[in-house]
């Protein structure tokens, strides 16, 4: 592999470790709602499926 093949993958893997690290933050503060949140509100039920697709978008990222 060449250098700049290198570089580019290191900043791949860079770019990667930092979008898992925005999502699992996004997903920290979405349960943090959630736990404010009565079951009964009609925004718990979106929170909790925001909550879930960020939960799949991080699996995602963690196999690329």
């Amino acid at each position: 592999m060449r250098l700049d093949e290198r570089d580019m993958e290191q900043e791949r893997s860079e770019a990667g470790d930092e979008a898992g690290a925005l999502a699992q933050e996004i997903i920290n503060r979405l349960e943090r709602a959630l736990s404010h949140l009565p079951e009964e509100s009609p925004a718990y039920g979106d929170v909790a499926a925001a909550a879930d697709l960020i939960d799949a978008l991080q699996t995602v990222l963690r196999a690329n």
